[in-house]
């Protein structure tokens, strides 16, 4: 996104400048310093009704074997397969701000390869940020469960294709409200939501604290842009009571990144419901999936990563895959080359991806 601020008030200054200079320097210089600082305060206040707007489209094309998708036995498949189609405003009004995204495409199929299709646009994020005391927010409306942090990082951020599989369990909007606090290098959310039952009494509830270590590391995966050690190690507490179920889950998870290196971990506790739900296991068992990437920046223009992921599940899924990314514009524009493979106890097979990511989900600095 342009900043047209700065712009402007060079524009202007230089104008106001060239009036004072062009008649009596005794009597306007003093007037010259009143113009620019209502100029300024008028161009600040300004700002603040502006409207931001932004997109994001990410699409790639995939290939397996024929061992591998399961609705398609005995076929090799290919096809193309859009993971976003996003379009978001930024707003704001008395000191608050709003954002609303709006989004016709969600890629969510696993092992990764089908789905995708535009389709009905969905109001994804529909939320306002109110500041109550210094370094704390309440969010209102409509926003992502804001537990793990691979669920909560911008689409057009990620360093392979597909968020992790742990990241996509979490990966859902629902209305709610949020306090959000930074204190010193400690990050805290508080947050209870609609969850699975929807408007029923019983609510989704997310408890959250993250330590950051620098500048922090968990803005996007991998090292893009990164230089010394950074890290944001991250606990989080999920439980919903919904639908006659009890959904519940531990999580912890770190990001860091050291010059041209960077780590992503992250480990989820589940209890049986969410387990049957997520990873598809039966008669109540629990599951502890994780997941690791490990990435290494070999310039401005080009990153390679390598990620493991188990999903501790009855039928013993893992995915292992490495990624490569060549960077046109930094994140705003990427093309990425994934190589996976997928295996459990009925199928496996060599996932093959090529995408192009252009754009972001959310302007810089947004949550």
């Amino acid at each position: 996104m342009l900043d047209r601020l700065p712009l402007r008030r060079a524009t202007a200054l230089i104008l106001l400048a060239s009036s004072a200079l062009a008649s009596d320097p005794a009597n306007d210089f003093s007037l010259l310093a009143r113009d620019i600082e209502r100029l300024e305060s008028h161009l600040e206040s300004s700002s603040q009704s502006a409207v931001n707007i932004g997109y994001l489209l990410r699409s790639s094309y995939g290939t397996s074997g024929d061992d591998l998708y399961e609705p398609a036995p005995g076929q090799d498949l290919g096809g193309f397969r859009m993971q976003d189609a996003s379009l978001w405003f930024q707003g704001y009004v008395g000191g608050y701000e709003v954002f609303l995204r709006a989004d016709a495409s969600d890629a969510t199929d696993w092992p990764p390869i089908g789905g995708g299709q535009p389709g009905v646009v969905n109001m994804r994020d529909a939320w306002a940020r109110a500041p109550l005391a210094e370094g704390v927010n309440l969010y209102f409306g409509n926003f992502r469960c804001p537990v793990v942090n691979s669920g909560m990082l911008d689409e057009g951020k990620l360093l392979m294709i597909d968020r992790t599989r742990i990241g996509q369990f979490f990966d859902v909007y629902q209305a709610g409200a949020a306090v959000v606090a930074d204190i010193d290098a400690f990050h805290i959310k508080l947050a209870a939501q609609n969850g699975g039952d929807g408007a029923a009494d019983e609510l989704g509830l997310v408890a959250r604290a993250e330590y950051k270590v620098g500048e922090g590391a968990k803005q996007r995966e991998g090292a893009l842009g990164a230089e010394g050690f950074d890290a944001t190690i991250g606990l989080g507490y999920f439980e919903d009571g919904g639908m006659g179920n009890e959904f519940d889950a531990f999580i912890a998870d770190a990001y860091a990144t050291y010059d041209q290196f960077s780590l992503h971990a992250e480990v989820v506790d589940m209890g049986g419901d969410l387990a049957a739900m997520t990873v598809g296991n039966a008669g109540g068992e629990s599951a502890t999936p994780y997941t690791a990437t490990l990435g290494f920046r070999i310039d401005e223009r080009f990153e390679v990563a390598l990620r493991y992921q188990d999903l501790d599940d009855t039928n013993d899924t893992t995915q292992i895959g490495g990624g490569f990314n060549y960077y046109v514009a930094g994140h705003a524009a990427k093309w990425q080359v994934n190589v996976s493979q997928y295996d459990n106890a009925s199928d496996d097979g060599l996932l093959i991806q090529v995408g192009l990511s252009l754009g972001s989900a959310f302007p810089n600095g947004a949550p």
